[in-house]
């Protein structure tokens, strides 16, 4: 038996590694879409991923059902095996006291019993086979990636520490491949040298080399050719550890406080073990050095605040100054900063920029940057493109060259090639446009205001479940059962099996108690007696194969601990029972024939007790989990299908969205005023912006126009309608939206493209190359060894940003809306692809008669639009063209002298 179990678990194991495998990708998908609701809901690709996510179940529960036979064979030879050595017990014990070769039959039963209370232990052990095996198909993926060998070994403490760093870095003719792109030559014969206590900059398209020079510094990776020196060292001869600590970027925060992820830059530091109050010092000093003193200052807790999971509950300047802060803590000689401000609105970004400009004091620093206005004032200034130096030289050296550097300043500077347009001047509404409020709270940026929002609304929830009407289980396993009507043959042979199952122990009881009367035979009459209750015994063995064959087919769960009190308690009442019954013997109040039947009964019931106790806090969590299904499934969303709209969509005509007096407030925050009054109209075909500080509400407008939210009051039209009566699944149709942080899923280029298009089927691939084309990003599908096909990993992480940009960009595209809302959509998209990007844009709006609406940050993106609108605390205080905007000299041209390159 032990041989079998053993081979069972092995094979099991096998399937259940894959089983896992499925299980690792359903649940990274459904992280994916629960993260990325809106987006979901703004493509309608539910159904789909939905169906993906089914997929995924299908085939676990396929190769689930290859286990069902396995475990049925285990379950089954266990308790055959036990049986059958109670029949063969008992029949050589009863022909070994016939033979005389005992001398008592108290033998033939201090024996058996011994057996049965071994196989009663025995019956305990088979809810944790499953377990067993799990544990084998974890270890397997475990023990591989243990024994992995990585070329570059973090753990090594061999290699050079000196203690002196000046911070001169000098790379020699560097060739680089990434071994998943072994044909994508990413650096070619790339040699520059970064000055000590000097700033440089290294500016290019996605893909030129730059973030692959900050991964080798930081030894990442090992260049294929060439070397890389640190005060003439080479890069290899340094203690991995030790040159960490000296060279600092600024990645993600964590969940946690402020002090906490500022203390984080210690780590593996001499002050690393230091006094709290020493480190309090520390981190406030370097706070102080990044422009993020005074902010977290005003918040409530101070450098106790928590920055919630992704540092969701702070602003991008917030968060970026911060990440500052942990990086120069541990006063590194070497600091390099990736896109420190893509993403960041034109005061935030003064903020930043200042935070750099001082902790770059004194050190090397190597700044990456799309947005020129971040590396203009740097010592140097590297043009990189396909991994090699294009141009080097200061900000006006560059320009005085005339070259790729002059003609990215060109497409980024927001006083060169203007449009004049004279029928459009810049107007002015509201009262609240003289003076701009700089002040950076928590509440007050959009990143913290939506989460905090989320955190109001999911306590309110939890308020509200609170006092929900709790089901019990009864209720909630008839819920399930009534859901579940295609499981209802297997649950109804399942409970037969379990009552066949059940009855084992009153009949092994009776025939226990039928044994004791065998032993006042004797002769021939003894060896017939025990031969019979020998076969009843094997019998019941069959009938256990065939029962426990069943039952442990369909078994899938993995029993819990076992709780030692359980077994305790039962030792006692099974002694108390005993001495009870030997009390009840000696009054000749029952025979030994009612004794046997009583104590084995409740014996072998108990232990079928005690296993079923083990299981309480399974069910009490499954009655828990039912309930919170069924309150959860009992709320309805505001804006959702109905009755009502269910046919009601948008005209197919291009009509005009016309915005009269919006205005907006979050549930959970009825005093604080989002929206103030907008009014707006724009035409089909114009191509118009939003534009604005961190929480003056551009965002929440986005929220409205796609239907994510309705206005408090006023209204949204669409031509004539209302788009608040209109099916939102519908009128999401005639629309697109790209976010600032692109969101694709598991699959395919292709499958995530196809994803934007509603019916999958009509979808063609002239269509997908089209979109591809317009989001400039076909020629690197191209390049691609398996082009559309080309898996992007779980969120796309197998992308670089600005291509997971421009894919869901296409996405957009491939669906041809009428309306196209884009949410700092080309953030993460170097210069070149961004103008290229815009371009196709702003065609695609006039030829198409679409509307196209632009929340955007880098103001450069947007200078060519119909029309600008900048927000303010909730109100529009200024409209018009770009040239209007600026000759006015208010709010917009105070933000593009921030972002002058000038």
């Amino acid at each position: 038996m032990v041989v079998g179990i053993g081979f069972s678990i092995g094979v099991d194991a096998q399937i259940e590694f894959k089983i896992m495998k499925l299980y690792s990708a359903a649940n990274s998908l459904a992280e994916d879409v629960i993260g990325s609701v809106r987006n979901v809901h703004a493509f309608w690709m539910r159904p789909r991923l939905v169906q993906k996510y089914d997929n995924y179940l299908t085939q676990a529960r396929r190769l689930g059902d290859k286990k069902s036979p396995v475990w049925g064979l285990i379950y089954s030879t266990e308790f055959f095996m036990i049986f059958s050595g109670y029949a063969l017990c008992f029949w050589r014990g009863v022909h070994m006291y016939a033979d005389g070769e005992i001398k008592g039959p108290g033998t033939v039963i201090a024996v058996l019993f011994s057996i049965v209370i071994a196989a009663s232990s025995l019956t305990q052990i088979s809810p944790y086979f499953t377990a067993f095996a799990k544990a084998a198909s974890a270890a397997n993926g475990l023990f591989v990636t243990i024994d992995r060998q990585p070329l570059i070994n973090a753990l090594d403490e061999s290699g050079d520490r000196p203690e002196k760093v000046d911070g001169t870095i000098e790379l020699f003719d560097l060739s680089f491949f990434y071994p998943t792109r072994p044909d994508v030559q990413v650096l070619r014969d790339f040699t520059l040298t970064f000055p000590a206590r000097k700033t440089t900059g290294l500016v290019g398209a996605s893909g030129s080399g730059k973030s692959t020079i900050v991964g080798l510094l930081e030894r990442w990776y090992t260049p294929t050719s060439g070397s890389i020196r640190i005060d003439g060292r080479p890069i290899e001869t340094l203690n991995i550890n030790w040159l960490r600590t000296h060279i600092r970027m600024e990645p993600v925060l964590f969940n946690g406080t402020i002090f906490e992820n500022v203390c984080n830059g210690l780590t593996g530091t001499q002050w690393q073990d230091s006094p709290r109050e020493s480190k309090m010092e520390r981190v406030i000093e370097a706070c102080k050095m990044s422009n993020a003193h005074e902010f977290i200052s005003q918040l409530p807790e101070g450098y106790e605040t928590q920055v919630g999971e992704r540092a969701g509950l702070l602003s991008g300047g917030q968060k970026q100054r911060i990440a500052i802060a942990r990086a120069i803590i541990s006063d590194p000689r070497i600091l390099l900063l990736d896109e420190a401000t893509s993403a960041l609105d034109p005061t935030s970004e003064g903020l930043v920029q200042k935070a750099l400009d001082q902790a770059s004091v004194g050190r090397t620093t190597i700044v990456i940057a799309h947005k020129l206005a971040t590396i203009k004032n740097a010592d140097n200034i590297v043009v990189m493109s396909k991994g090699e130096v294009c141009e080097s030289g200061t900000h006006s050296q560059l320009l005085g060259m005339n070259g790729a550097y002059a003609r990215l300043v060109k497409a980024q500077d927001l006083e060169s090639n203007q449009k004049q347009h004279s029928d459009t001047e810049a107007t002015e509404t509201g009262d609240e446009g003289e003076k701009e409020d700089t002040g950076l709270k928590q509440i007050h940026t959009s990143a913290s205001h939506r989460k905090g929002v989320s955190s109001a609304v999911q306590q309110q929830e939890l308020l509200d479940y609170s006092n929900w009407k709790r089901r019990g289980i009864v209720r909630v396993v008839w819920s399930s059962l009534v859901e579940q009507k295609s499981l209802w043959t297997t649950l109804f042979l399942m409970f037969l099996m379990c009552l066949a199952g059940g009855a084992v122990y009153p009949g092994q009881a009776l025939v226990f108690a039928e044994l004791m009367n065998v032993f006042t035979y004797s002769g021939s009459k003894l060896r017939s007696k025990g031969d019979f209750f020998a076969l009843v015994f094997f019998i019941i063995a069959i009938g256990n194969l065939i029962i426990y064959f069943v039952l442990g087919w369909f078994s899938n769960t993995i029993g819990q601990e076992n709780d030692p009190f359980l077994s305790s308690r039962n030792a006692w009442s099974n002694l108390l029972i005993y001495l009870y019954g030997c009390r009840l013997l000696s009054f000749n109040e029952y025979t030994m024939r009612q004794f046997y039947i009583v104590f084995v009964g409740v014996f072998l019931s108990g232990q079928g007790a005690a296993q079923f106790f083990m299981y309480t806090s399974s069910i009490t969590k499954a009655v828990s989990a039912g309930n919170y299904m069924a309150w959860v499934r009992s709320l309805k969303p505001i804006v959702t299908e109905t009755p009502d709209n269910h046919d009601k969509g948008p005209s197919d005509s291009p009509d005009s969205m016309i915005l009269d007096n919006v205005r907006f407030t979050y549930p959970t925050r009825p005093d604080a005023k989002v929206l103030g009054g907008i009014s707006m109209t724009i035409q089909p075909g114009e191509f118009v912006a939003f534009v604005g500080s961190s929480g003056c509400g551009k965002g929440t407008m986005i929220s409205m126009l796609e239907r994510f939210n309705d206005p408090s009051s006023g209204s949204i039209n669409l031509g004539a309608q209302n788009i608040a009566l209109l099916n939102p699944r519908l009128y999401r149709g005639h629309t697109a939206l790209v976010q600032q942080e692109p969101t694709l899923y598991q699959g395919t280029i292709r499958e995530n493209i196809s994803l934007g298009f509603e019916n999958a089927e009509a979808l063609t691939d002239d269509m997908i190359i089209n979109a591809c084309k317009q989001a400039n990003i076909y020629r690197f599908i191209e390049s691609l060894p398996e082009g559309l096909n080309t898996q992007c990993g779980s969120r796309g992480l197998s992308l670089s940003g600005g291509q997971r940009q421009r894919i869901a960009i296409a996405r957009a595209l491939v669906r041809n809306p009428d309306i196209l809302f884009l949410d700092e959509a080309t953030s993460a998209l170097d210069t070149e692809s961004e103008k290229i990007v815009q371009e196709a844009l702003a065609e695609a709006a006039a030829c198409g008669k679409r509307i196209t609406i632009a929340v955007a940050h880098r103001l450069s993106t947007i200078k060519d639009t119909n029309c600008i609108f900048v927000f303010l605390g909730g109100r529009i205080v200024e409209s018009g063209t770009h040239a209007s905007l600026m000759q006015k000299g208010g709010i917009y041209y105070q933000m593009c002298q921030a972002q002058s390159l000038d």
